[in-house]
């Protein structure tokens, strides 16, 4: 007898609530200080180990007040600058551990912060009264890139100045005049620069090439002689700015639509409610954003059931190992905004799938997740493993072997490549390489037995790419070479792990 799909109701969110909403910002950033450890914040930008907590959004939503506010934004401000030299990273270390637990017991008990020796400096006095002046936190102040140099600070002329780096911009006679000041000129906008180009010389070629300034990897344009590299600047800037700003114009590398699902049919066309979808998937907690419509919530789980079935199949595990020690949580359009498809976020150890674009990430996220629990089952949960294999020794040389493979393919070079044209490394970061050659891992486990699954993995084929220069994938045939190394990750991680995920699930 034929089985019907049935039209499941009423689906809200499930398991444990994840957290996230803004009556969760002050214990999420204590989360987030009882989460960092020395090594994370020696290893990772303070950005990564510790963003800056929205102590003005605390303070308009009644968690904290507005006095403290002021204290916790000034100590957060005067952490000092990361040192770019390892020799000097510990010592920083040792002086930034101490303002951060200074910031948590704030946030823990507002009344301690008055007893704290900051709040006699001269430096707070003069914060303070900048912040008060401005109405922060109740409105929006941030007088980046300038500041402003009080009186008895600045020679001897008698008035406040407002200063960038080293050059006075303005003089007033109050602080307030200042502030209304920064505020007219902070939020311009920034002049345009003018696209600049150097000349370069091969001398193995015996030619001349134009790049970019300080762009020497990005060739533009390449001339036998060295007049005609000159003249073809001097005469032909607009041409060469247009050329690279074609060249920096990466093509999405996912298809904006998912093949029909191809494999072993786990539902036999049946919706999975969430409880169904929890006895076999027990994440620790599973939420919908508000404007994701009911069709759309069964739509997610059935996809997403079939999705991770795939992914344990492709592993050799159990459905409930997916979870990670239940410890993973998944969200469908709840969380973050903007471009990203999807992303996985340490301090709630979540996956968030956009609404509109998030299926095709799954195995992109998962894998970053099961990076960052590799170091969780560490005690540094701030960490991945791919970019810090030395913090998971029992895993150390599979780790350090599917790097160096990696790094020994045309897919690192081309990723390299790419961030050439951006202003900080992203795409050639061990962390995001390991993810996407999974992803490619993934479709090619599923296509060695006939099945496709766009929702798990979404990636588009180095001639559907359009610049097969840039493609930020393995091809076939390195994925080929890459594989052998993820397949011994992965026996060794659950063969270590896999009981332990079982009893504990």
């Amino acid at each position: 007898m034929q089985q019907t799909a049935t039209i499941t109701k009423n689906i809200q969110d499930f398991g444990q609530k994840i957290g996230g909403a803004k009556k969760d910002l002050a214990r999420n950033a204590m989360e987030q200080i009882s989460l960092i450890t020395n090594d994370a914040l020696a290893r990772q930008p303070l950005s990564k180990s510790f963003p800056r907590p929205d102590f003005a959004r605390m303070s308009r939503d009644g968690l904290i007040t507005g006095e403290t506010a002021i204290k916790l934004q000034y100590l957060y401000n005067n952490i000092p600058a990361k040192p770019r030299y390892s020799y000097s990273v510990r010592r920083w270390v040792e002086r930034v551990i101490p303002v951060i637990q200074i910031i948590k017991i704030g946030l823990e008990n507002e009344q301690v912060l008055g007893d704290q020796p900051f709040v006699l400096k001269e430096g707070f006095t003069n914060f303070r009264k900048e912040m008060n002046a401005a109405n922060w936190p109740h409105e929006d102040y941030s007088p980046y890139p300038f500041r402003i140099v009080h009186p008895h600070q600045f020679s001897s002329d008698r008035c406040f100045v407002v200063a960038k780096g080293n050059y006075i911009r303005h003089k007033a006679n109050t602080i307030e005049e200042c502030i209304a000041w920064i505020k007219d000129n902070a939020g311009t906008s920034k002049k345009a620069t003018v696209f600049q180009c150097s000349v370069w010389r091969n001398p193995q070629a015996d030619t001349y090439y134009i790049t970019p300034v300080n762009k020497s990897g990005i060739v533009l344009k390449t001339f036998a002689t060295r007049e005609e590299a000159f003249a073809f600047r001097q005469e032909h800037m607009d041409e060469l700015e247009r050329i690279y700003r074609e060249l920096r114009t990466i093509p999405e590398e996912r298809r904006d639509w998912n093949r029909p699902r191809t494999g072993t049919n786990y539902r036999n066309g049946i919706d999975k409610t969430p409880e169904q979808f929890s006895a076999v998937f027990p994440f620790r907690g599973v939420e919908f954003g508000n404007w994701v419509t009911q069709l759309e919530r069964a739509a997610s789980l059935n996809e997403a059931y079939d999705a991770l079935y795939d992914l344990a199949g492709i592993l050799e595990i159990s459905p409930q190992a997916i979870t990670l020690d239940n410890q993973l949580a998944l969200a469908f359009g709840a969380r973050g905004s903007g471009k990203a498809l999807a992303h996985y976020e340490t301090l709630k150890r979540v996956i968030n799938l956009t609404k509109k674009k998030g299926a095709g990430s799954l195995a992109h996220e998962w894998f970053h997740a099961l990076d960052n629990y590799l170091c969780i089952k560490e005690g540094q949960s701030l960490l991945y493993a791919t970019e810090n294999p030395t913090t998971v020794a029992s895993l150390s040389g599979v780790l350090s072997q599917l790097r160096t493979k990696i790094k020994q393919t045309d897919f690192y070079s081309r990723s390299k490549k790419i961030d050439q044209y951006k202003s900080k490394p992203y795409w050639a970061t061990m962390v995001e390489l390991t993810a996407r050659a999974f992803e490619k891992y993934v479709i090619t486990k599923l296509a060695e037995k006939g099945h496709i699954n766009d929702y798990l993995a979404n990636v588009k084929t180095v001639s559907e790419f359009l610049r097969p220069d840039v493609y930020p994938y393995p091809t076939d045939e390195e994925i080929r070479e890459i594989a052998p190394y993820y397949d011994q990750l992965f026996g060794q991680i659950f063969g270590v792990l896999k009981e332990e995920i079982k009893q504990t699930a």
